[in-house]
């Protein structure tokens, strides 16, 4: 549920810059354009909330095995890794890349591509700058997240929580450290935001949320879950208003501050929804549950559904009049074909690989 939350959040923000409605805080330059801007752009935070859910759920998987079976299975735990992330990964650049050969604006340059394949597109944006092909910008927090399964389950089979708890706070200092040099040099935008040494925050509020939740119930009341996602929500907006991480990423303000709170919105978001029991017999309850489990497609996806909806609707569908530069209606349009897309990739792409990986599991696992 949480996970197909986060996920709108991005498609918001990715539609925002992606449609006309990129340009109203320009001709309505006052608060609704400023509202406007802030809130479209506070969706990018959500990129956070997802590494604290990976690193919450790898680092409990991990334990949960530790604690059942003695010790850790590393191969089979990169196996169950690669089956669940590569096969859609690398089918999707690989059709990115057929795409750029006929399509000049999908074009992805090679340097780009190389360290793409090699699961270091988020190093790739550092070095040289936002990916410029668009349908392949999101796959940077997917390299990010690989090079964090890669290291992660070493450490955990070398020690118990406490040695964990040390390791998550070595990580926020590592963060820090980084970006205090991003920040006495200048750094892009792109270099800090997509940094594996700079955004360890939340991934190391997850593996402590982890460790912290092993042998504990979180059940609180619904107004404490209901004031933790407002402060969670309201952290993200204040932070979007006074923050820039994509413009202005070296002030102190946004390093030091920035960074870390949005970390804590995140947390707080994550603590609203931990425990919390969903009545699956309603509809609605179990469409949400269903994008919950096909997030990481619709992640994938989204870039590409932005881009066909956009060009079938304002270059192929011109009577439609006005709805064709409706910002809402290609948003909506682009959701459902990502939505659709995703649904297929997971029925017919996915699913296969998903069953195989179930014979290397040890503890039983949610789906990514």
């Amino acid at each position: 549920m949480l996970r197909c939350l986060a996920f709108m959040a991005i498609f918001l923000q990715h539609s925002f810059q992606k449609t006309p409605a990129y340009y109203f805080p320009d001709f309505h330059q006052d608060w609704i354009g400023r509202a406007v801007s802030i809130l479209a752009y506070s969706g990018g935070y959500s990129v956070d909330l997802f590494f604290l859910i990976s690193a919450f759920l790898i680092t409990q998987l991990l334990l949960r095995e530790q604690e059942a079976t003695g010790t850790l299975d590393v191969r089979r735990f990169y196996l169950r890794r690669i089956l669940r992330i590569w096969p859609l990964y690398f089918a999707y650049l690989f059709g990115a890349a057929m795409a750029g050969l006929v399509v000049a604006q999908f074009h992805i340059t090679a340097k780009y591509l190389i360290l793409l394949v090699l699961m270091s597109g988020n190093i790739a944006d550092a070095l040289w700058g936002w990916t410029p092909t668009f349908i392949v910008s999101q796959l940077w927090s997917i390299s990010l997240e690989e090079q964090f399964y890669l290291l992660w389950p070493l450490v955990v089979r070398r020690g118990r929580t406490r040695t964990l708890v040390v390791a998550a706070f070595a990580m926020i200092a590592v963060s820090v450290v980084a970006r205090t040099i991003c920040w006495l040099v200048s750094a892009p935008a792109s270099f800090v935001w997509t940094n594996t040494l700079t955004r360890l925050d939340p991934l190391a509020a997850g593996i402590l949320l982890g460790a912290w939740g092993m042998h504990r119930q979180f059940q609180p009341t619904a107004m404490v879950r209901a004031a933790l996602l407002a402060a969670g929500v309201a952290t993200m907006l204040i932070m979007s208003a006074w923050c820039d991480p994509y413009w202005s990423p070296n002030s102190a303000l946004t390093l030091f501050v920035g960074y870390p709170v949005v970390t804590l919105g995140c947390v707080a978001i994550f603590f609203a929804f931990l425990g919390m029991e969903f009545n699956l017999a309603k509809p609605t309850t179990r469409a949400l549950a269903y994008l919950g489990k096909i997030s990481y497609g619709l992640y994938i996806w989204h870039m590409l559904g932005l881009e066909l909806a956009k060009k079938v609707v304002m270059l192929h569908l011109p009577w439609l009049g006005e709805w064709a530069d409706s910002s809402i209606f290609i948003t909506i349009c682009a959701l459902a074909l990502t939505i659709a897309i995703a649904a297929a990739s997971y029925r017919f792409l996915e699913t296969p690989f998903l069953k195989l990986k179930s014979r290397y599991a040890l503890i039983p696992s949610r789906p990514r």
